[in-house]
């Protein structure tokens, strides 16, 4: 019963890198608790609010260019490649009153005992989905760059928006329990995987729990 998990495992890269992100900041939403793991996806506008202008400090600005430049980026995976298109689409939501993060982030560990829940061959079929989706990422990053800052390790499903362990599912004194750092992240792996296990065995979702290690690109 171990061909789930050695079918996976030796399709996943670890770590499988996911490349650069751009994230609400920690203190823009109270539910973050200065929470600065994955699942900061920004709020994406309606189609309704693309269609119109916007006034910043007196100014009108047209809302939709830097979004229809985001989703460009996105779907040509150069939003996850391209450090200077990042930090470039960065400073135009900057200027329409938009703050966002630079991350990068990586796939730091995957349930090695697929077997041993209800959902193996579902989970199975979605990890190999995921490293389908971001091999292609994988292959053309080194890793962080050399002035990233370590933030933690988060636990959170792989897709579609990197819904947190830490940070939706346990109680305050759940979360007070646990070894979070100032980031509301996990400082180590050790400590990361306990919390997998634990996030894992509620098995509430078509895609396991996965480790991802953050860092603010500076």
């Amino acid at each position: 019963m171990n061909h789930h998990r050695q079918d996976v495992m030796s399709a996943f890269p670890l770590p499988l890198r996911m490349g650069y992100f751009l994230l609400e900041p920690a203190g823009s939403r109270s539910r973050y608790h200065g929470y600065r793991g994955i699942n900061r996806l920004p709020s994406y506008p309606y189609f309704g609010e693309l269609e119109h202008a916007h006034v910043i400090e007196g100014r009108p600005v047209a809302f939709d260019q830097p979004w229809e430049e985001y989703f460009d980026a996105e779907d040509s995976a150069e939003l996850h490649t391209n450090l200077a298109i990042v930090t470039r689409l960065q400073r135009e939501f900057s200027s329409q009153g938009v703050a966002l993060d630079v991350v990068y982030i990586e796939v730091a560990h995957v349930p090695e005992r697929l077997d041993s829940y209800s959902k193996a061959a579902i989970w199975a079929a979605s990890l190999e989905r995921f490293v389908l989706r971001w091999r292609p990422v994988h292959e053309q990053l080194a890793g962080p760059t050399d002035h990233s800052v370590f933030l933690g390790f988060d636990v959170s499903l792989p897709e579609p928006t990197f819904h947190s362990f830490l940070l939706h599912s346990l109680d305050e004194d759940e979360r007070g329990a646990l070894p979070l750092n100032d980031n509301g992240l996990l400082p180590n792996l050790n400590d990361a995987m306990r919390v997998l296990d634990m996030a894992n065995e509620l098995g509430y979702s078509d895609s396991p729990h996965c480790i991802q290690g953050i860092w603010a690109v500076k």
